[in-house]
């Protein structure tokens, strides 16, 4: 199957930035979907491009787990996005925010775990990825420049500690980590960034 990180990056920007359009906010303020939606609508460029066959949103893990070996434990609930091509699947989970713990964080990691059983089967799910938003902001200062450097870092160390940690957690796992960065100033006095981020995660 090809690499579908492009397609996803654009649709994750695109949610991104309309919804803070009409906001004002952030996409962590706000819902999934939107960021599904545009991914989907992603797909379907490439399905129109015939590159991919099928694209199923809210697909349910317990169909997808007939081919599988999946406890019940990792039966549950959906994964965000299937897509299909003549041979293969790939499912992507979607995350409107990136924490630095708790159950957002928390369920990062088990989307991470189903992922790591399906590919381990070897049997029709081929290709894997997590996407979310990385967003932080501080209150502006005088020194714009050392604002937008503090508040960069604020951002990269948080994606960084969280890359340690699923490669600690996840050995048996390759993370190819795609990014883009964005500096906003706001009209509250605020200067914030926030990265889209899409992870290719494919077994070594």
């Amino acid at each position: 199957m090809i690499d579908l990180s492009n397609n996803i990056q654009s649709g994750v920007i695109k949610a991104q930035k309309d919804y803070t359009t009409w906001a004002n906010v952030g996409l962590g303020h706000s819902a999934e979907y939107l960021i599904v939606a545009n991914i989907a609508q992603k797909m379907a460029e490439l399905k129109i491009q015939e590159k991919l066959e099928f694209i199923y949103v809210e697909q349910s893990i317990k169909e997808l787990a007939e081919w599988d070996e999946l406890s019940e434990e990792y039966r549950k609930g959906r994964c965000d996005i299937c897509v299909e091509d003549e041979e293969n699947y790939a499912i992507i989970e979607v995350k409107n925010t990136l924490t630095s713990k708790g159950k957002k964080y928390n369920s990062i990691i088990t989307d991470l775990k189903r992922i790591e059983l399906f590919l381990k089967n070897k049997n029709y799910i081929k290709d894997s990825y997590i996407c979310f938003i990385n967003a932080n902001y501080i209150n502006d200062k005088e020194d714009t420049d050392f604002n937008r450097n503090e508040i960069k870092e604020k951002i990269f160390k948080r994606l960084k500690y969280f890359e340690i940690d699923i490669k600690e957690k996840f050995k048996n796992l390759l993370f190819t980590i795609s990014t883009q960065i964005f500096i906003e100033e706001t009209n509250e006095n605020m200067i914030w960034a926030w990265q889209s981020v899409v992870i290719k995660v494919e077994l070594k």
